[in-house]
Parts: structure tokens; C-alpha cells; sequence
């Protein structure tokens, strides 16, 4: 509780006015400048969500070439084998260049 102190007293908590409430006049902000810094504001955002749209799906994109690489989804998984020997398996599978691969590091992961 005593972290919450702030000079040895409990600050005292107001309600903010509401931006229709504010007097921009006053502040020496026209209401032309008021509108381009909104204006501004929405531009900077929709490019944001654009540019994060366009990465989402060049992520997607590689994550597909990825997972064609890796050929983890026709690899059929050894289902009587010791732990042991599925995990060297695994490991002499990753050895291999990636065209050679058989895709069984799933398995025992």
C-alpha cells in the first residue's frame, strides 16, 4: 500500500472531460490542423493493417513451401519401435540433405 503513495498522500483521481468538451480554440490547435492530424492518424493506421495483412499472408505462403519442404504430412510413423530407436532414427533422417529427407523427426517429436 505504501508503494501506491505518492509523496507520503493518495492521489487524488479526477474524471477527464470528454474531447467534445474541450475548448481546442484555446489550446492553439485550428480545427483544420485538428482534422489532418485525424486524418493523419487514420492513413498511418490503414497502412499499418495493410502492411500486417500482406506479411500474414507472405508468412502463410512460406509456412505452405516449408511444410511441402519437410514432407511431414505423407510420412506414415512407425508405430511398434522402442523410443530409443525411433529417436535415432529420426536424428540419422535429419542428417540428410533436405531433398533426402523422409520426414521423420515428427514422429518422435
Amino acid at each position: 500500500m505504501k508503494k501506491k503513495c505518492i509523496f507520503k498522500e493518495w492521489p487524488e483521481v479526477e474524471v477527464a472531460d470528454e474531447p467534445d468538451n474541450i475548448k481546442w480554440e484555446n489550446l492553439g490547435v485550428s480545427s483544420i490542423s485538428r482534422r489532418i492530424r485525424v486524418c493523419i492518424t487514420w492513413i498511418i493506421a490503414l497502412i499499418l493493417v495493410l502492411a500486417s495483412l500482406l506479411l500474414i499472408m507472405y508468412i502463410k505462403d512460406w509456412a505452405v513451401e516449408l511444410k511441402a519442404k519437410s514432407n511431414s504430412e505423407t510420412v506414415i510413423c512407425p508405430e511398434k519401435m522402442s523410443p530409443e530407436r525411433l529417436q535415432q532414427l529420426a536424428w540419422n533422417d535429419l542428417q540428410n540433405d533436405i531433398e533426402d529427407r523422409a520426414g521423420l523427426l515428427h514422429c518422435y517429436c
